[in-house]
């Protein structure tokens, strides 16, 4: 059986949807939930096809019935303070369902070895950014050795619909070498 893990950047739209429904479980809390509800698919599908033209790759997970359950993004790092990085993982998005699986693993693996692959030897740590408050991709992201470097940002959302401006806090996270 060949693995479902597996390059995929025409796949905008089910990337999108599973974007959407991680965002709904895991930041009902962090975000205020007239954001959460006005997120939509279609607007995802949108600035993923956008934003593929920015990244290296986006690999998506298949699972078994054929459906996305989960995607991870990379490229260049575009901190100015990270010039030594690898790269970045950008997002990265399990299925609530398929969470626990070890999935996010999986994939953040597969993209790390890309980076790692297209930066030749001597090549700096790569990064990765979580929402502040969002405790369980930190845990997991600290769990798979990834170490905050102390680099914080405010990251402005402009509004949707009737929801406001909004802004989320993120923390950056570095793989030590």
């Amino acid at each position: 059986m060949a693995d479902p893990l597996r390059d995929a950047p025409s796949d905008a739209r089910q990337i999108a949807e599973v974007h959407v429904a991680r965002w709904r479980a895991a930041y009902r809390h962090l975000v205020p939930q007239a954001l959460l509800d006005v997120l939509s698919a279609d607007d995802r599908e949108e600035r993923w096809r956008e934003a593929a033209a920015h990244r290296s790759g986006v690999l998506v997970h298949d699972a078994a019935a054929g459906r996305v359950d989960g995607s991870c993004a990379f490229g260049p790092c575009s901190d100015e303070d990270a010039a030594d990085a690898v790269g970045a993982v950008h997002p990265l998005s399990v299925l609530p369902s398929a969470w626990g699986a070890g999935l996010r693993r999986r994939l953040l693996d597969a993209a790390l070895s890309h980076l790692r692959a297209g930066a030749g030897t001597g090549a700096g740590a790569p990064v990765l950014r979580t929402l502040e408050g969002d405790a369980r991709a930190r845990g997991l992201s600290e769990r798979q050795g990834w170490r905050p470097d102390g680099r914080r940002r405010t990251q402005r959302r402009p509004g949707i619909g009737a929801v406001p401006e909004n802004a989320v806090d993120e923390v950056r996270y570095r793989l030590p070498g």
